[in-house]
């Protein structure tokens, strides 16, 4: 029984782990996303493609960059926790 609750310890600091790298990676995520959707509209004629602006698949790509950031969030925190 002791071991039961010495493991839920360690679980419980490894999901606190993970979730402050997930939220500070979804917080660079789109801090940057803010700060480039701010630019290309301030200059509209630096775009590369002129006549496509990615709103049809934005919220489709956002979910799989989501996807792709908790996986290595994760990767990451369980590098960190068992290297500590």
């Amino acid at each position: 029984m002791i071991f039961a609750a010495a493991g839920l310890g360690l679980l419980v600091q490894y999901a606190i782990l993970f979730a402050a790298i997930y939220a500070v990676t979804l917080v660079v995520y789109f801090a940057t996303s803010l700060a480039l959707t701010w630019l290309n509209r301030r200059h509209p004629e630096r775009r590369i493609q002129m006549t496509r602006d990615g709103s049809k698949r934005m919220r489709r790509e956002i979910r799989a960059s989501m996807k792709a950031l908790a996986v290595s969030s994760a990767l990451l925190s369980a590098g960190l926790f068992g290297s500590a």
